[in-house]
């Protein structure tokens, strides 16, 4: 708090926010003409990479990378002539949550509040080479979203080829988010074969298992199974991959979170804001595209009862597929009443695969609704091409990216 000037001429004056011990106003100090300082100058905390000082709003903030234990911080603090503060230079500080500083100068204090900002970087992964050369109007709405919602400071864009030409683009970034849509020329469903090259796939498994993220939509779904995590038994679980120009459509598309009706997800962290509906049925849905033109583009894990020879609704085909494949089975389309299919994953780290992976391959989950007439010539419906549920889908990718970026 600067040039605080005080001046009693035989009535009561009312200060907010600065007071003495004993809410005693009598010897407050006034310095008539001069001014008396009561801040925090100077912070420097062990290991931080940067300090920041905001006088205006008394939080100071400690930034730091990823992983980086806090609960332990060494801090000094420089304060303004004469002031002091509490607690005092030299401290060990638990930053793990926000703690409180004050600095009294005379009569007069100032509270601060120091915290830990810690930085973890997501890579936004493409084929592309730059963002500006980004050619699929899904990915292309993603990258900007993306890059629009989170600061600078925490985001990278990383191309395959940029992996291949040098693996240690990946040393500093916790999470990959890579959402691949239909071949660029004919909406076909592909891999890109950089995706597939022997050192590049290599290197992304030795990151993840090394600890690092990902959050994999629509067609990169099934790069599980590329990574090694997951494998086929007797060609189950099928991979479902849609392709081809799309439709157009007057149904509200959804996904169903309570897998089996039985096991609800509502509570995971990527479901976080979002308002979840609860059919007649019971069924607990998102929707997340509304009528009018969409593309085909699942990712699906499919037959899934096929794999150990059980009807749909077997209970047993839950517990096996979860507990044999460490995984959270989060959700399929709204319709799937059983246990045929499954198309929202989170694959929970293991002891070979230190990092973990939440995929969305249910088609209905596209980052650009298309304006009748630009995919299908008939189309008819919604010609403006706009999705009611676009929130939805921002909302669940921000609450992936920062719950992966936290774990």
């Amino acid at each position: 708090m600067k040039n605080l000037n005080y001046l009693l001429i035989g009535f009561a004056i009312s200060i907010a926010g600065c007071t003495d011990n004993n809410d005693n106003f009598d010897d407050l100090s006034i310095n008539i003409g001069g001014e008396i300082e009561v801040s925090i100058t100077n912070v420097t905390g062990t290991g931080a990479d940067n300090v920041i000082i905001n006088e205006e709003t008394g939080k100071i903030t400690l930034v730091y990378p990823c992983d980086t234990d806090v609960t332990s911080v060494s801090s000094t603090f420089s304060v303004s002539e004469g002031a002091s503060v509490t607690p005092e230079s030299g401290s060990t500080l638990d930053l793990s949550s926000p703690k409180e500083l004050t600095v009294i100068n005379g009569n007069l204090f100032k509270k601060y509040t120091i915290s830990a900002d810690i930085r973890c970087i997501t890579g936004f992964l493409s084929y592309a080479s730059t963002v500006e050369t980004i050619v699929d109007d899904d990915e292309a709405a993603a990258a900007a979203w993306f890059f629009d919602t989170f600061d600078e400071s925490i985001t990278k864009f990383v191309s395959f080829d940029d992996i291949k030409a040098d693996p240690t683009v990946l040393d500093d970034i916790t999470t990959l988010f890579w959402i691949l849509d239909g071949h660029p020329e004919n909406n076909s469903n592909w891999f890109p074969d950089i995706a597939l090259d022997t050192d590049v796939l290599s290197s992304i498994t030795t990151w993840y298992k090394n600890g690092g993220n990902l959050y994999l939509h629509q067609h990169a779904a099934h790069y599980i199974f590329d990574l090694g995590r997951m494998t086929l038994v007797n060609n189950f679980p099928e991979k479902m991959i849609g392709g081809g120009a799309g439709f157009e459509n007057g149904d509200t598309w959804s996904i169903g979170i309570n897998m089996g009706l039985k096991h609800d997800n509502s509570s995971h962290p990527m479901f976080s804001g979002i308002n979840i509906l609860t059919y007649d049925n019971g069924q607990k849905a998102i929707p997340t595209i509304g009528p009018g033109w969409r593309e085909d583009r699942n990712a699906m894990q499919n037959s899934i009862p096929g794999r150990y020879s059980l009807p749909n609704d077997a209970e047993e085909v839950f517990t096996k597929y979860t507990s044999e494949n460490n995984l959270v089975w989060i959700g399929s389309w709204d319709g799937i009443l059983d246990y045929w299919n499954g198309g929202v994953f989170e694959y929970l780290p293991t002891d070979e695969y230190k990092g973990r992976v939440i995929s969305i391959g249910i088609g209905g989950v596209e980052w650009n609704v298309n304006a009748n007439g630009e995919r299908g010539a008939n189309a008819t419906i919604n010609p403006e091409g706009v999705n009611p549920y676009q929130d939805n889908i921002e909302i669940m990718a921000e609450n992936i990216i920062n719950y992966l970026s936290a774990n």
